[in-house]
């Protein structure tokens, strides 16, 4: 066991972040310090069921209390957030960043796990899907708008690799769901779960691409095989049991869901730069990680929980 008893998370207030005090608050005893910039907005998962378990803080009291662990969740994951910030998402990853780093410097025995992006690759998916040999690939002279978001994960991983005698863990998520998703994203899945609630058509290419869904139950254990392993300084990728292919995906929601969906030819494509969104990494495995659900399997559960 890591010993680990006392957890700081950044970003408490986020969808990934909420999911996983939810399930550390049911299967731990651990005592959570959950810092956001609206505190008061976390009542609805912590309650008073856990009340001596958790503390609501907003950052300026960070680093008042002592910490085994800290979990930076900081950062957005809707695509329609992420444009609005702009470049603001560089600044914005460095402050809460260093935040972990300067309290790592001073307290050496804390570990600190940075959820990261499989967009911190760049563009690197257009004909296969990562594996334990990509590199990450940005062009910094040249940076589009769409690359902000994985070029500042990129930079914040690359930080913590030279920060080698601190113990910081990367993990890189590729795609999320649970029930607290944003069914008004314009994600795809979002938008094929609001086409079954409303009973409405729902119009696509047939173009193909890949993803891996990863679900609440799996990034759970992902993350405390993380906690519990030994100290060390590196990256690891998210990956569920198999990835789905959209046509794929798009049957069993038609068969199982009812979906109205049209797969037409003639129907506006676009050039996907990540037609192979997932990895094919596997090193996560070293820390004890074993993924329980492939990606249907937590599409399937989470379409059951939204409609």
């Amino acid at each position: 066991m890591s010993g680990v008893e006392r957890i700081a998370i950044l970003g408490a207030n986020s969808q990934i972040a909420r999911d996983y005090i939810e399930s550390s608050l049911e299967n731990n005893k651990r005592k959570l310090y959950l810092f956001s910039r609206n505190p008061m907005g976390l009542q609805d998962i912590v309650g008073n069921k856990y009340a001596s378990r958790f503390k609501c803080l907003e950052y300026d009291q960070f680093g008042l209390d002592s910490y085994d662990l800290i979990i930076n969740f900081v950062g957005g994951s809707d695509p329609a957030l992420i444009s609005k910030m702009g470049r603001d998402i560089f600044t914005l990853t460095d402050h809460y960043d260093y935040l972990a780093i300067d309290y790592l410097k001073n307290n050496d025995q804390c570990k600190y796990i940075f959820i990261s992006s499989g967009a911190a690759y760049g563009d690197v998916f257009s004909n296969a899907p990562a594996s334990e040999l990509t590199k990450s690939n940005f062009d910094f002279n040249n940076l589009a708008s769409a690359d902000y978001y994985g070029a500042a994960k990129y930079l914040a991983e690359q930080k913590h690799r030279k920060l080698a005698a601190l113990n910081i863990i990367d993990i890189r998520i590729f795609s999320y769901i649970s029930k607290r998703q944003n069914l008004d994203s314009k994600l795809f899945l979002p938008q094929t779960i609001t086409a079954i609630k409303n009973k409405t058509q729902f119009l696509t290419s047939d173009e193909e691409m890949w993803r891996d869904y990863l679900g609440p139950e799996d990034f759970f254990h992902f993350l405390e095989c993380a906690i519990n392993s030994t100290r060390c300084n590196d990256s690891f990728d998210c990956f569920s049991c198999a990835p789905i292919s959209k046509l794929r995906l798009l049957e069993m929601l038609v068969q199982e869901f009812g979906l109205k969906v049209l797969i037409s030819k003639s129907a506006m494509k676009k050039i996907d730069p990540k037609k192979w969104y997932y990895s094919d990494d596997r090193r996560a495995e070293a820390i004890g990680y074993q993924s329980k659900y492939d990606s249907l399997d937590v599409i399937r559960n989470m379409v059951i929980a939204w409609i």
